[in-house]
C-alpha cells in the first residue's frame, strides 16, 4: 500500500470513530444537524387525544400537521392517510429531546388474577401471522438455544410493562403456551382473546402492541420528520413505516420498541429515503427496502432484534440472525446507497444486502460490535464497498473456519469490489469472500441483476488498499481470504478472487488466511500472488 494510500484510510478512520458512541442505550444525540421542516402550506397543530386525521385534511396538500408533546394513540383509530408533499411533524424540548410520540399500542386494564398469573379480556387484534419456518431463532452449534423457545416470533404482537417511563421499559417474552408462562413472560391465547402475564400488573403501566402501520396511502412527496414512532404490531419483514409512495422521506425521527423493521424504504417509481434516524430495539430489523433510487443515510442503527432491558444480544426478540435479523436486509435493489450510517450491537449483521442487489455502494459507515458480520453482500453483484469503518464484529462466534462474522464478507456474488476499509478486531475475519453452494438465482426475469436463470458464483471479487488488523489467536476466526463450499465451480472463486496492496496487522497465531488449501499462512498466501509486491504485513502491539 502506498504511503498517500495509507494516509487516506487512516484519515478515514479517524473521521469514522470521531462520533463517540451514546452514553446510553436509549440515548441518542440531543441535538439535531437537520433543520425544521418549513414551507409554505398550512399548519395544523395536534394534541394528544385530537383527531390527527381531521388534521391532515386540514392541513391540505402540501400543508404541515405538527404533534405536539405528548402520547399520540392511534392503535384504535388505524393508520394514518397523508397528502401529497405533507409533513407530518414531531416537537423536541428544551434540550432536544424528541418528545412526540406516535403510539401502535393500546393501555392494559382490568386484570383477572389466575393461578399465579394474571388475563385481561376482549384482545381481538390478531395480526397477520409469518408462515416462514425460518424466521424464530433456531441457534448454532457455538449458541444453541431451547427447541422452540422463539417459536412465537412469528406472531407480531408484543406486550411492555412500564414504557411510559424509557429508562424502565421492558418487552416480555411470547411464551409459547400459557402453562409455560412464567415471570417475565406473557402468553396471547388467540382463541380466547385473552392476554396473560406472569408477573403482576396491578400496579405496572403495561401496553400491547396493536396496530401495524401508522402511515398508508399512495400520497407523493411525503415528509415524516422528529417523531418517536414506537409499540406496532408490524408483520415480520415488513416496516413500521413504510416508504408508500413515491419520494417520501423518513428524517430524524426515533423508531424503536416495534415487532418488524424500524422502516422500509422502496418505491416503484422517484426516491425514497431515510436520512438521520435512531431505529433501535425493534425486533426484526432497523431497515429494510427493495427497488430503485434509494438512499439511507446518517442513521444510527443499534440494538435491533434484543429487548429494550437489555444491551446483550443473546436477549433476544426470538428472530434467527442467520435468516432475517439484525440492523439492515435490502432484496432486489439497483442503485442502494448506503452512506454514513453507524450501526452497532445488532443480533445480526450491521448490514445485508441479500438477493439481486446491483450497483450498490455502500461506504464512509461505521460498523461495530454486531453478532454477525459487519458488513454483508450476499447473491447480489456489482457493489463498492468502500471507506467503511468495520470493528469487533462477528462477537456471536458462530460456525468458526466459515468466516462468517468477518468485518465484511462477500457470499456468492459477482463483481464486487472492496477497497479503503479499516476492519479491526472481528471475531470471523477481516474481509472474506465465500462461495456458498450451488445456489439458483435470477429469481426475477430482467431483474436488478439481469442474470435470470443463472446460477450464483463468488465471482471478481476485488479486495484492495484496506487495512486489515486480526490479532485473534484461535484456529477457525480472525482469517482473510476465500472459502469454497462448492466443490462444482471452486475455479471461479479462486481464479478470479484478488487481493492487492492491503496493509495487515497480525497476531501469533500460524494461519490467519483462507485460501484453496485452507487456513494458510503468511508466505503460502503470498505464494499464490496475493498482496505481493504491494501488500505490509505487521505484527499486533
Amino acid at each position: 500500500m502506498s504511503r498517500s494510500s495509507t494516509s487516506r484510510v487512516l484519515a478515514v478512520l479517524a473521521c469514522l470513530l470521531s462520533a463517540t458512541p451514546s452514553a446510553a442505550q436509549n440515548v441518542r444525540r440531543l441535538t439535531s444537524t437537520i433543520p425544521p421542516a418549513s414551507g409554505g402550506g398550512t399548519t395544523v397543530r395536534v394534541i394528544p387525544g385530537q383527531s390527527i386525521s381531521a388534521a391532515i385534511t386540514a392541513a391540505g396538500v402540501g400543508g404541515v400537521v405538527l404533534l405536539k408533546a405528548g402520547t399520540h394513540r392511534i392503535a384504535d383509530i388505524g393508520s394514518l392517510t397523508p397528502l401529497n408533499n405533507q409533513v407530518i411533524l414531531g416537537e423536541r424540548d428544551a434540550t432536544g429531546t424528541r418528545v412526540s410520540r406516535l403510539n401502535g399500542s393500546r393501555i392494559l386494564t382490568n386484570w383477572i388474577a389466575d393461578s399465579g398469573r394474571w388475563y385481561v379480556t376482549g384482545q381481538t387484534q390478531a395480526g397477520t401471522v409469518s408462515t416462514d419456518p425460518n424466521d424464530c431463532d433456531m441457534g448454532t452449534p457455538e449458541n444453541p438455544v431451547t427447541a422452540g423457545r422463539y417459536d412465537r416470533c412469528i406472531y407480531p404482537e408484543q406486550l411492555y410493562f412500564g414504557c411510559n417511563a424509557v429508562a424502565t421499559c421492558t418487552m416480555k417474552h411470547h411464551e409459547t403456551s400459557l402453562m409455560a408462562t412464567g415471570a417475565g413472560e406473557w402468553f396471547f391465547d388467540y382463541a380466547a382473546d385473552r392476554i396473560y402475564v406472569g408477573d403482576d400488573p396491578t400496579s405496572a403501566f403495561v401496553e400491547t402492541a396493536v396496530l401495524d402501520h401508522p402511515f398508508t396511502g399512495t400520497a407523493t412527496g411525503v415528509t415524516i420528520r422528529g417523531l418517536v414512532i414506537e409499540m406496532f404490531a408490524t408483520r415480520n419483514n415488513e416496516g413500521t413505516v413504510e416508504t408508500e409512495g413515491a419520494d417520501w422521506l423518513i428524517d430524524d425521527n426515533e423508531i424503536r420498541w416495534n415487532h418488524g423493521a424500524g422502516v422500509y424504504v422502496g418505491t416503484t417509481s422517484g426516491m425514497a429515503r431515510a436520512r438521520g434516524n435512531y431505529i433501535h430495539h425493534n425486533c426484526n430489523y432497523a431497515i429494510i427496502g427493495a427497488g430503485a433510487n434509494i438512499l439511507v443515510d446518517q442513521n444510527e442503527l443499534a440494538y435491533n432484534n434484543i429487548l429494550p432491558q437489555s444491551t446483550d444480544w443473546e436477549d433476544t426478540c426470538g428472530f434467527w440472525s442467520f435468516w432475517g435479523a439484525g440492523a439492515t436486509k435490502f432484496v432486489h435493489t439497483l442503485g442502494l446507497i448506503f452512506h454514513k450510517n453507524y450501526s452497532h450491537h445488532n443480533n445480526g449483521p450491521g448490514f445485508w444486502a441479500d438477493i439481486e442487489n446491483r450497483l450498490g455502494i455502500v461506504e464512509y459507515n461505521r460498523f461495530e460490535y454486531n453478532r454477525r458480520s459487519g458488513i454483508f453482500w450476499e447473491i447480489s453483484c456489482a457493489a463498492v464497498i468502500r471507506y467503511n469503518g468495520a470493528i469487533n464484529n462477528g462477537l456471536g462466534g458462530d460456525f468458526p473456519g466459515i468466516m462468517t462474522g468477518t468485518g465484511i464478507e462477500v457470499n456468492t456474488s459477482r463483481d464486487v469490489e472492496v477497497h479503503g476499509n479499516v476492519a479491526v478486531g472481528n471475531i470471523g475475519g477481516g474481509i472474506s469472500g465465500y462461495d456458498d453452494g450451488v445456489r439458483n438465482g435470477g429469481s426475477e426475469a430482467g431483474g436488478p441483476c439481469i442474470l435470470a436463470g443463472f446460477t450464483w458464483q463468488l465471482v471478481n471479487l476485488n479486495v484492495h488498499d484496506n487495512i486489515i488488523e486480526s490479532c485473534i489467536n484461535s484456529a477457525g476466526l480472525g482469517l482473510t481470504g476465500v472459502i469454497d463450499t462448492n466443490t462444482g465451480d471452486s475455479s471461479n472463486a479462486f481464479t478470479t478472487a484478488t487481493f492487492e496492496g492491503n496493509s495487515y496487522i497480525l497476531g501469533t497465531a500460524t494461519n490467519y488466511f483462507m485460501w484453496s488449501a485452507g487456513e494458510i499462512a503468511q508466505a503460502a498466501w503470498t505464494a499464490v500472488g496475493h498482496d505481493t509486491p504491494g501488500g505490509t504485513f505487521g505484527s499486533c502491539p
